[in-house]
């Protein structure tokens, strides 16, 4: 009995190192930083949703409670608040994008 040793395939077929994180001709550190702004403003959009449902909570609760209503309201408006934030933030990004022609968000 003989034993076949099977050849490798050219390298054409293997993929290179690393080819599963190229994207849209970016790799190395603007892809990077285009994940890590994703996830920044994932967990910023939880934070305010879970802070506008948490201030509501607090507002219905509050009852006849001067300092709990007053606590509630300051904490909705900080909510709304940072969501202006976040709006114009976005907007800024959207504008760099527009005028200088780069991609900030590759998905």
């Amino acid at each position: 009995m003989a034993i076949q040793i099977a050849t490798p395939p050219p390298d054409s077929v293997l993929p290179s190192i690393g080819a599963q994180y190229h994207i849209q001709g970016q790799n190395g550190i603007p892809l990077l930083l285009s994940r890590a702004a994703t996830v920044a403003l994932l967990i910023a959009s939880l934070t305010l949703f879970l802070c506008i449902l948490l201030s509501g909570f607090q507002w219905l609760t509050s009852g006849s409670e001067k300092a709990a209503l007053q606590g509630a309201r300051t904490r909705m408006t900080n909510c709304l608040i940072g969501l202006s934030i976040m709006a114009l933030a976005w907007a800024v990004i959207i504008a760099i994008q527009f005028f200088f022609g780069i991609e900030l968000f590759v998905v």
